[in-house]
């Protein structure tokens, strides 16, 4: 059998930055367990498999079939992997405007805005917790916790949200040291948090509303270079906080990346740039 596949990097502007992911077209559904071995294969972060209802073809089909593995799991969310997606099948030569996926997460739209494709998801507003919850993450991350204005949690996503002190430059957030092993070994269940997000405003004078970096380990993935899933949390958050609808993000980590939102009732509008990487066959 052979499949076509394509990495994208999502939400990048260029080569060598944004979130890599793979997206596998399928002309039938695997095997349980190759969807894991062909995402082991790859080896990042997210692996997307999508497949087209209705007997239809990858480049007329609006409506597919969508699902998402790390090396080790199957996730329930992942944004730049459905970013990536759109992508691969504008480049197969799908020349629709919006796309529309049946996965865990229920459906999820894929609009064309401009060069650039915009997802819509749920919104999942995380709620403020007391600064000592679950005080055992906040510690494996940071030898001060007076660097945390707040902490909140969202349980539909079990993400945990630190934001830090708004005094604080984005540098401390861009060059901040972590151990994923350490998180993991704090809350090793992964029954309450599966996912931390590190999050800080940004001052009026910066290009973006605010930054963050994101760490899940519980998911085989110690840190997310740009993590679209989070942001269904930190968009109504900031949005809340800025008194903004619109709002330009930037994750910090080593590779860096760029997202467009848009907070509406109950949704969340993702957007931002991508680059197609290569693109080639699965042979098996």
């Amino acid at each position: 059998m052979r499949l076509p596949f394509f990495i994208v990097d999502a939400f990048a502007r260029k080569p060598f930055s944004g979130n890599p992911a793979a997206v596998v077209f399928l002309e039938k559904e695997l095997e349980e367990t190759e969807y894991l071995k062909f995402s082991s294969e790859f080896n990042l972060s997210e692996t997307a498999f999508i497949l087209p209802f209705g007997g239809s073809s990858h480049k007329n089909a609006t409506r597919f079939s969508l699902r998402w593995f790390t090396p080790t799991v199957e996730v329930n969310l992942c944004g730049h992997a459905t970013l990536a997606s759109c992508a691969a099948l504008e480049a197969f030569g799908n020349a629709a405007t919006c796309f529309e996926f049946e996965t865990l997460s229920g459906l999820l739209k894929g609009l064309k805005h401009g060069k650039n494709w915009c997802l819509q998801f749920p919104s999942n507003a995380p709620v403020e917790k007391d600064r000592n919850w679950h005080s055992e993450v906040s510690t494996s991350i940071f030898d001060n916790l007076q660097v945390i204005s707040s902490i909140l949690y969202s349980s539909a996503t079990k993400k945990m949200i630190i934001i830090l002190d708004k005094k604080l430059p984005v540098d401390f957030l861009r060059d901040l040291k972590v151990d994923s092993a350490k998180i993991f070994a704090s809350c090793p269940s992964g029954k309450v948090v599966r996912g931390v997000s590190i999050t800080k405003a940004c001052a009026e004078d910066e290009e973006v509303d605010f930054v963050s970096r994101y760490f899940s380990p519980w998911n085989g993935i110690p840190e997310d270079p740009v993590n679209g899933s989070s942001h269904t949390n930190l968009a109504p958050l900031w949005s809340k906080l800025l008194g903004k609808v619109e709002l330009r993000s930037k994750m910090v980590s080593k590779r860096g990346g760029e997202l467009f939102l848009k907070v509406g009732e109950n949704k969340v509008m993702i957007g931002g740039p991508s680059n197609l990487f290569a693109a080639g066959h699965l042979s098996f």
